[in-house]
């Protein structure tokens, strides 16, 4: 597979914000290293890409979405503007195939997929290096340790003698980039990671990601403070108002101190930016909620026990009690 990507030449990786989705790109950009490769990384918490922005990077023949599940419509206007080949690398839910792309994406098979690096890993049939396990690290964070990935990635971490909260570590300061909204830090990242790319100490040297993270740890602890609401059946809901995308890390420190079934926090963005509602809990169906939520025109994406949707901060409530019964 790996032959014909790089027969296509000049190549485009469109990838999230996230520690998986930098990891994700870094792992691509090297496999292709005889090709003229480029980064982009949507806006922050966005899940969709406008066609001119690609344009605007130049031309290219070849097109790869790494751990980013934008709605069908975005990547057939990508397709159609851009006359490129489109491939997915992602372990996210996908609704539905895409004619005319090549999804590499395993999720709802066999075998354990707990991060797009890993997926990159096995399919394109790399050698385990830091960035794959960024990724997996990134994505599942201390439950990593439950994952049969995890358990074939402890090989690398005792040749380096890296341990786990090493790696945690790391991929929290690749993730104060997009928790800053910097979209410019998390493409540069990706540069940083090809830069280091199996040295951890020098990446923790970064000291603009660890600037990121101190005021990151004031503000998250700041919405921690703000009062939640015990709904029932184990559901607590939480209001937050920040401009940060910290909303992922608030509901999994929510989750992991309560012990609650599912955690769903709220965040209306004081710049104007609508809202964020995100859902955590073991008894998810993303699937089913993910649906619920672009039927109704919404930007959503998720996997495993996590659901993110954005909307406008006026529908918040009517979608929190329609959408109610699915997570019951």
């Amino acid at each position: 597979m790996i032959d014909g990507l790089k027969r296509l030449g000049e190549t485009l990786i469109i990838h999230r914000w996230d520690a998986d989705g930098i990891a994700s790109a870094a792992l691509l950009a090297r496999a292709l290293d005889d090709c003229t490769i480029q980064n982009l990384t949507p806006p922050i918490g966005e899940y969709a890409v406008a066609e001119n922005e690609i344009s605007m990077k130049g031309k290219f023949r070849s097109i790869i979405i790494a751990d980013l599940c934008l709605p069908k419509e975005n990547i057939l206007k990508i397709k159609e503007a851009t006359k490129a080949e489109v491939t997915i690398f992602d372990h996210h839910i996908q609704l539905e195939a895409i004619p005319g792309v090549t999804h590499v994406n395993p999720t709802g098979g066999p075998g354990d997929w707990p991060s797009t690096t890993w997926v990159i890993h096995k399919f394109l049939g790399l050698r385990l290096c830091l960035p794959t396990i960024l990724g997996l690290v990134g994505d599942r964070g201390e439950r990593i340790r439950e994952s049969e990935a995890f358990r074939e990635a402890r090989s690398y971490m005792e040749a380096e003698n890296l341990s786990l909260n090493e790696l945690l570590d790391l991929a929290e300061l690749l993730d104060s980039n997009h928790r800053l909204l910097d979209r410019r830090g998390v493409e540069e990242a990706v540069q940083e990671l090809l830069r280091h790319w199996n040295d951890v100490k020098a990446l923790m040297r970064n000291e603009e990601w660890r600037r990121n993270l101190e005021k990151l740890n004031v503000e998250i602890e700041r919405q921690l403070k703000r009062p939640s609401i015990e709904a029932g059946n184990g559901v607590l809901i939480h209001q937050m108002s920040s401009r940060y995308n910290i909303i992922s890390k608030v509901a999994r420190r929510l989750a992991w101190e309560g012990g609650w079934r599912l955690v769903i926090v709220v965040n209306d963005a004081p710049d104007g930016r609508g809202s964020q509602i995100y859902f955590r809990g073991e008894s998810l169906n993303p699937a089913k909620l993910i649906g619920f939520a672009k039927a109704r025109g919404y930007s959503a994406g998720g996997k495993g026990d996590v659901v993110g949707v954005v909307l406008p901060k006026s529908e918040v409530d009517p979608f929190l009690k329609e959408a109610g019964r699915l997570v019951a």
